[in-house]
C-alpha cells in the first residue's frame, strides 16, 4: 500500500505520521550544529566528504584552518548528536514499542483507545509501559479483534485521515449513507484493519483545483466555502473539485 490514492485505502488511508520522529530530529540536531560551526569548517567538511583536494581556508588573513582536524571535529560533533538523540527518552519508547512485535497498525487502536493526540503518541505511551513492565491492552497485531464504540470509530477517521476534508462526502456518496455514517464506518473499517472500499479513486489536488474552475467558481468562491465549512480557503477549493468530481456528483452549497 503506498500514500498515493488508489481505489481502495486500507488502515491509515494516507499514512501520517509515521516513525521519521528520531529520524527528523536527527537531521534538525545536525542541520543546527553545521549553522553553528565556523563558515570554514563547513568548507573543509565538504571537501573532505567529497575527496576533494582540501584547501587551506583562513577564517583571518593569518590564520590558516587544517582541513583535515575539522572534518574529524565534524564527524566527532555528529556522533555525539546522534548519541544524544537514541538516548533521548522518546526514541527509547518507540524502539521498545517495536521491539516487542507492534506495530503501524497497532498504534491507531492504541491512539483510539487512549484519546492519544496522535499514533506517535500512542506509540510512545505504549513503549514507556512496556519499559515499566506494563502489559498493554492487547498483544501485537491483536487491536483489530476488538470492540469499539461509535464515537472511537470516529475518532479513528479522525485520526486517520486528516488530510482529506472532502473524503467523508465522497464515501458517504458512494455508499450512500449520511457523512455521519460514512465516518463511523471507514473509521471502523480502519479499526478492523480491513481496507475502505472507493467506487472512484480520489482526485488529485490539481484535477479538483481545475474541476473547481472549470465549473465557474473562483477564488471568490472558494473563501465563501471556506467560512461555511470552517477550513481554510485552499482546502475549501480542493474539497469543492473533489465533490464536483466524485460519481454520483455532491452538489455544492453555493452556486458560481
Amino acid at each position: 500500500m503506498t500514500e498515493n490514492d488508489t481505489p481502495t485505502r486500507g488502515r491509515a488511508f494516507r499514512r501520517i505520521g509515521g516513525t521519521a520522529l528520531a529520524g527528523g530530529a536527527a537531521v534538525c540536531a545536525i542541520a543546527a550544529l553545521f549553522s553553528s560551526l565556523p563558515a570554514q569548517a563547513a568548507v573543509t567538511h565538504h571537501a573532505a566528504a567529497t575527496g576533494s583536494a582540501a584547501p587551506h581556508v583562513t577564517a583571518h588573513p593569518h590564520v590558516a584552518v587544517d582541513a583535515r582536524t575539522s572534518a574529524e571535529k565534524l564527524r566527532q560533533l555528529r556522533a555525539a548528536v546522534e548519541k544524544r538523540i537514541d538516548d533521548s527518552p522518546e526514541v527509547k519508547d518507540i524502539n521498545a514499542y517495536y521491539a516487542a512485535g507492534y506495530g503501524y497498525e497497532d498504534a491507531l487502536d492504541l491512539a483510539v483507545l487512549w484519546n492519544a493526540a496522535d499514533r506517535n503518541h500512542a506509540k510512545t505511551t505504549a513503549g514507556a509501559q512496556l519499559l515499566a513492565g506494563q502489559q498493554l491492552p492487547f498483544g501485537p497485531g491483536q487491536g483489530f479483534a476488538r470492540s469499539y464504540t461509535e464515537d472511537q470509530q470516529l475518532r479513528a477517521f479522525a485520526l486517520a485521515e486528516p488530510d482529506d476534508p472532502g473524503l467523508a462526502d465522497r464515501l458517504a456518496a458512494s455508499w450512500k449513507v449520511s457523512t455521519h455514517d460514512a465516518k463511523v464506518k471507514a473509521g471502523g473499517l480502519a479499526l478492523a484493519n480491513k481496507p475502505v472500499p472507493l467506487e472512484h479513486p480520489t482526485p488529485s489536488a490539481g484535477d479538483a483545483a481545475a474541476a473547481f474552475f472549470a465549473a465557474g467558481y473562483d477564488y471568490a468562491d472558494a473563501g465563501e466555502l471556506a467560512q461555511l465549512w470552517k477550513i481554510d480557503t485552499y482546502s475549501a477549493k480542493i474539497k469543492a473539485g473533489q465533490d464536483l468530481l466524485s460519481t454520483p456528483r455532491i452538489p455544492l452549497p453555493i452556486q458560481p
